[in-house]
């Protein structure tokens, strides 16, 4: 019977037309992710990752269903290792994942207490800063610190005879 070599069922088999493994092919396979290697990825690689990982792992599965099938006494250690494998790298995933999430919701609680914050901002723009901000130092926001400013402008003219200025420099 003729099938199609595109067919997704394929993907259910080593490589198309062939239906296992050889026990050296089986024991050939990477090694598990890291919770720190998958800190750095991004949604959308964790995402393909995990949908790659059933993919290996139900595609394990129907390599051993025919191993069993057909009775041909091997692969179950093999199959087993790179299983255990999947599982640890699905179980990083799934950490990574958990991480963020906590993350997530901290920082939404630290949002929620800042009264400059608003996440259910009916125009979509959260912050709205209340007054003009100082720096870290303390420094307003033209980056003069308050003794650095300078006096203040004086108008009244006993002020500046009392600096001893006269009424021309008074006025400049």
């Amino acid at each position: 019977m003729p099938v199609d070599a595109a067919h997704g069922l394929w993907r259910f088999f080593p490589a198309p037309g062939k239906l296992l493994w050889t026990p050296r092919e089986a024991e050939q396979h990477g090694r598990a992710w890291t919770v720190e290697e998958l800190r750095r990825k991004s949604w959308e690689d964790l995402h393909a990752l995990w949908w790659r990982c059933c993919r290996e792992r139900n595609l394990l599965a129907t390599s051993l269903a025919e191993l069993r099938r057909a009775k041909l006494g091997f692969g179950d250690k093999e199959f087993a290792n790179r299983d255990a494998e999947i599982l640890r790298t699905m179980s990083s995933v799934k950490h990574a994942l958990t991480e963020r999430f906590y993350t997530w919701q901290d920082a939404a609680d630290v949002a929620r207490s800042d009264p400059e914050i608003d996440l259910a901002a009916p125009d979509g723009q959260v912050y709205r800063p209340a007054a003009v901000e100082e720096d870290e130092d303390g420094a307003g926001a033209d980056g003069a610190w308050p003794s650095e400013a300078g006096p203040a402008p004086e108008t009244e003219p006993e002020t500046a005879a009392r600096a001893g200025l006269s009424d021309k420099e008074a006025v400049r």
